[in-house]
């Protein structure tokens, strides 16, 4: 889920995708009004029909769902190309009920200030 631009992605075996919370189909009616999801236009129950829908229709839809959320969550990440710590600290935020993604945060945290340091220091060493 992304705070702000609200996106939900869906996938055949996510709980998500089958049995949506209240939260997820709330940020779908919103979706379905606006005219830049590639899905707006159906009503809630026929979308949720399709993200359940076996085959290639649900497969698809969820695809072009999800194609859609992908590129709302670059929007986002670009936002912060200026600097990892606002991101970081988002990505906090977004995941702070997921140990499982909060783990592999710090992981990338870690990596991210060793490799600065690294780069730091070489570039003293050629100054």
């Amino acid at each position: 889920m992304i705070p702000g631009d609200t996106v939900i992605g869906y996938g055949s075996k996510r709980k998500v995708g089958k049995n949506p919370t209240k939260e997820s189909r709330n940020v779908l009616r919103d979706l379905l009004t606006s005219s830049e999801y590639p899905l707006h236009g159906l009503s809630l129950s026929e979308l949720e029909s399709l993200f359940s829908a076996d085959g290639s229709i649900g497969f698809k839809a969820r695809a072009v769902h999800n194609a859609y959320a992908m590129l709302k969550e670059e929007k986002i990440a670009n936002s912060f190309a200026t600097g990892s710590d606002g991101f970081i600290s988002y990505l906090q935020n977004r995941w702070e009920e997921s140990p499982y993604w909060l783990k592999r945060l710090d992981i990338v945290f870690r990596v991210v200030n060793d490799g600065a340091w690294v780069q730091e220091s070489h570039l003293q060493v050629l100054r």
